[in-house]
């Protein structure tokens, strides 16, 4: 390649090359000046300026986040419905800008009329990730609050909800409103199973809880991307954040972090994959994990899976699997394309995963006719299900 262009300067396949070859081998400076080579010969390509911007965050320095700011701002002006850039726009803006600056308003602005756009069309898990991701970029923005109330109704996540209907009262004293739903809220609560068995008690507007939920505990890899130096080194990366992030807001289960301290800490021994960046699934891998969290709460359900971007469609297949019982639980495969494709992606992953990941709890109280456990209709039971017990005591006498 270094030939080619010696003899060709301009040779853009080449330069282009070049410059992947590079991030593949961690010379961000070297891809950040072929990049910028690029972008001056072509100054409206987009996969250039993407990489340019690539280059210079790995490459930081003093004034790259400016500069990076500029070049996303200039991908999005070319394309603004340009569904990888945008979710770089934001990531970046999330990790360089504060919550106040023009750059993180904008992207949030955009995200709550994608947010108005998908309720209005009854797409309400969509709407609910564009809220998510506003919520992040200007949480303080009164509507992003007021519709992030909404949402936790409607999903009927009672703890957040009354969490941020008591944020909201001291915020707006004046509006009464606030204060009713709390008062009613706190007399439904006095007639659920929890209150009268004593395990939520209230006192004023609190509630503490003396049972602890259990939900099922998921550790989930970054998705393997199986594009050879492919136009966009971290897609893959941008992607696992957005679903594991999604897959965090859901109270039915646990996220164990276990991969961000491998991610961050070198004496895990773990290294990511060159050029993407990710660290995808492998048994070595899991089994160094896995040993690291013999003191913490183990995972038991592992997420795992591989995509491809090509002809502006994404493919990603994904493999859940239960590692107690060394048993694959479900795969399948998510195929999206057009403005929201990422989004469409996260959404229909997350709901899937969530989907394959059987409702579990553990018994609080055995009485004489009833049996108490710490799992509902927030677990994913329905009305008239039935459950079952996986292990039981040696002698249940004990329980009473």
């Amino acid at each position: 390649m270094e030939r080619a262009i010696s003899l060709y300067p301009d040779f853009e396949e080449a330069i282009d090359s070049l410059a992947k070859i590079r991030i593949w081998q961690g010379d961000f400076q070297s891809a950040e000046s072929l990049s910028r080579k690029l972008v001056s010969i072509y100054p409206q390509n987009p996969l250039y300026l993407y990489l340019k911007a690539f280059a210079e965050e790995k490459n930081a320095n003093s004034s790259s986040k400016d500069i990076l700011k500029n070049d996303l701002i200039e991908i999005l002006k070319l394309d603004d419905l340009d569904s990888i850039s945008r979710q770089k726009a934001e990531s970046v803006a999330l990790d360089h800008f504060p919550e106040n600056h023009s750059f993180r308003r904008k992207l949030g602005e955009y995200r709550m009329q994608r947010f108005r756009s998908s309720k209005n069309s009854l797409l309400y898990d969509m709407a609910s990730h564009h809220l998510s991701c506003a919520r992040e970029l200007i949480p303080g923005q009164p509507e992003v609050q007021f519709q992030t109330l909404s949402e936790y109704k409607r999903t009927g996540f009672f703890p957040r909800y009354l969490n941020l209907l008591l944020f909201l009262r001291k915020k707006y004293p004046e509006n009464q409103k606030y204060q009713y739903e709390i008062e009613n809220l706190l007399s439904s609560t006095k007639q659920s199973i929890a209150y009268r068995e004593g395990l939520i008690e209230i006192t004023g507007d609190n509630l503490v809880e003396n049972y602890g939920r259990t939900p099922p505990v998921l550790l989930m890899f970054d998705l393997l991307d199986k594009s050879f130096l492919g136009d966009y080194p971290d897609l893959a990366l941008l992607i696992s954040s957005s679903v594991r992030k999604n897959l965090s807001l859901n109270p039915t289960i646990t996220l164990s972090e276990v991969l961000e301290s491998a991610r961050n800490n070198p004496s895990f021994e773990i290294k990511a994959a060159p050029y993407t960046e990710t660290l995808p699934y492998t048994e070595s891998t899991y089994l160094k994990i896995k040993d690291s969290s013999k003191k913490s709460i183990k995972p038991r359900f592992l997420i795992y899976g591989s995509l491809k971007y090509e002809n502006h469609s994404l493919h990603i297949d994904w493999t859940i699997k239960d590692s107690k019982h060394e048993k694959v639980l479900s795969t399948f495969r998510i195929f999206s394309k057009g403005r929201d494709f990422i989004p469409e992606a996260v959404v229909r992953s997350v709901s899937k995963i969530l989907a394959s990941i059987p409702p579990s709890g553990s018994v609080l109280k055995v009485k004489d006719e009833d049996l108490i456990v710490n799992v509902g209709a927030l677990d994913g039971l329905k009305k008239g299900a039935k459950s079952r017990s996986t292990t039981a005591p040696e002698n249940p006498e004990k329980l009473r």
